[in-house]
């Protein structure tokens, strides 16, 4: 009957030890999300600041040379990007798409 308990013990200490192990687990996981989550904020920041302050200027400025050229931004949570697009002409009988991204993965 002593050999029973003995087990009983040995199988509970176990159990609890692994269940300590996967908390722990849990609780690096969710410290490695928290970094995570805060340099992906910090990088969409700088994206967007520098898609504003940089990108976006120029590519406005580069599409006052040309009539037939076009500039968007498009930003999502994870992407940031500006085009301008250049339309077929008489004098430049090509499309051309010029993009700038920065992309968070």
């Amino acid at each position: 009957m002593e050999e029973t308990g003995q087990l009983s013990e040995k199988i509970r200490q176990r159990l609890d030890r692994h269940l300590n192990e996967l908390a722990e687990r849990q609780k690096q996981i969710d410290s490695t999300m928290k970094e995570m989550l805060d340099l992906r904020e910090r990088f969409a920041a700088a994206a967007h600041r520098l898609l504003e302050s940089v990108v976006h200027p120029r590519m406005v400025e580069l599409s006052h040379q040309f009539d037939n050229a076009f500039v968007s931004d498009r930003h999502s949570g994870t992407d940031f990007y500006c085009s301008c697009e250049f339309a077929h002409t008489p004098r430049f009988p090509a499309e051309l798409l010029l993009r700038s991204l920065a992309q968070s993965k």
